[in-house]
């Protein structure tokens, strides 16, 4: 009996240092989107990437706080008097924006604070799955997933799913696609994320947003283009 009990208390321990040393590289290696991003979106303070806080911080403040990033380049050509737009030198495919409501509505009257922020590439980020973003967001409160068509790379029409996943009240919104066309109206953690777009505002169609209903949960599609 008592080789039992030292044998299984070996194998415990065995298991504990197995655990242990996947938890660390897992630190080490740092989740996706972190990675290749350089996003730090923890609860606490997932409306502000790089500490650029949508609905407080000045268009003035985007650039200084750009250029204490090692990571991230600012766009000149892509930036105006009302936005800020920026590059990932260690991979060129993803850029990313800062934009005042002075982009979207040339007569608001706050002219200086930033209203959305938003990072990503077109063709999709390489590596970064809806499973990244939920193990580093957490679980999300709405969910959309559409058959459409998107604009490939040769510029050729493309039939894909597409997808969000919604968060704080819609306000942080995260883009996906699947090009394996299939019939099922499910969620994969596979598919690829296109972008990450934070707002001071949720989009006007939150509200009639499917709620989620897990990983593999079915959902319906709700028209957002």
């Amino acid at each position: 009996m008592r080789w039992l009990i030292v044998r299984a208390s070996a194998v415990l321990m065995s298991i504990i240092l197995i655990l242990g040393a996947i938890r660390l590289i897992g630190g080490l290696n740092g989740n996706p989107i972190q990675r290749e991003l350089g996003l730090n979106v923890e609860q606490h303070n997932r409306l502000c990437p790089y500490n650029i806080c949508v609905g407080r911080t000045k268009i003035t403040e985007v650039r200084s706080i750009l250029r204490s990033q090692s990571s991230l380049v600012i766009d000149e050509a892509g930036s105006t008097d009302s936005s800020v737009a920026w590059q990932y030198p260690s991979n060129p495919q993803i850029e990313g924006n800062a934009d005042t409501e002075v982009t979207i509505d040339p007569t608001a009257a706050d002219k200086d604070t930033i209203v959305s922020t938003d990072v990503g590439s077109r063709g999709g980020i390489a590596d970064v799955t809806v499973g990244d973003a939920i193990t580093l967001l957490g679980t999300p409160e709405k969910a959309n997933l559409c058959y459409d068509n998107i604009v490939a790379k040769s510029g050729s029409l493309q039939s894909v799913w597409l997808g969000r996943l919604y968060y704080d009240g819609g306000k942080a919104e995260v883009f996906f696609y699947n090009s394996q066309i299939s019939d099922s109206t499910q969620f994969d953690p596979s598919m690829i994320i296109t972008s990450i777009v934070f707002s001071a505002q949720p989009p006007d169609q939150y509200d009639t947003v499917p709620t989620y209903h897990g990983i593999f949960g079915d959902v319906s599609c709700n028209n957002f283009s």
